[in-house]
This record gives C-alpha cells, sequence and structure tokens, in this order.
C-alpha cells in the first residue's frame, strides 16, 4: 500500500512553486512529513527531539526578538517546577504512546 503522505513533499513542493509563498496548512504538511510518521502517528518518544525543528518552521516565528522568545517558550523551555515537558509537546496530547497528526 502507499502512504499518502509519502507523496505529500513533492506535492507541496509543487503548490509552493506555483503559489511562490506556502500556506500554513503547506508548512504544517511539509514539517509533519518531515518528522518522518509513521502514516498518521508518530512515536512520542521521538518529539522531544523534533521540537527545534518543527519550531523554526512557523511562519514569522523567527522575524523579531518577540517571536523568536515566544517560539523557545512554547518549543523548547521546560517547565520550572518538576521539568514537564514544553508546552507545544503538552497541546499534543498523546494517545497510547503515539502523536496524531489529524
Amino acid at each position: 500500500p502507499i502512504c499518502l503522505l509519502s507523496l505529500l513533499p513533492g506535492a507541496i513542493s509543487a503548490m509552493s512553486q506555483r503559489a511562490g509563498t506556502p500556506t500554513v496548512m503547506e508548512v504544517a504538511l511539509e514539517t509533519w512529513s518531515e518528522c518522518k510518521p509513521e502514516g498518521l502517528t508518530l512515536p512520542e518518544e521521538q518529539l522531544p527531539n523534533l521540537l527545534p525543528v518543527i519550531a523554526v518552521t512557523i511562519p514569522g516565528g523567527l522575524e523579531c526578538p518577540e517571536s523568536a522568545r515566544r517560539l523557545n517558550e512554547l518549543f523548547n523551555c521546560k517547565a520550572p517546577q518538576g521539568g514537564a515537558a514544553p508546552v507545544f509537546q503538552q497541546m499534543l496530547k498523546p494517545q497510547r504512546g503515539q502523536v496524531h497528526f489529524l
């Protein structure tokens, strides 16, 4: 069987070349594809290493110091008490050790 997500990077690149600037959805799909998921899921234990990769794909995220600071807070900072996972990771709400794209 063919995984449709494996076809996305080429399709997204083609759409972006036609339109000039990728849409937020195109960026999200491209980023998900770069995480090398297993279909629509990604093992939760892979997520911490992927957070910096995901963060730099956020459109406008590095345009100014304030945006960069917010990205750092969401994707890289551990909670001060107990060293909880970064906020973005907590928001994903993994189920049975898997992060789901949809």
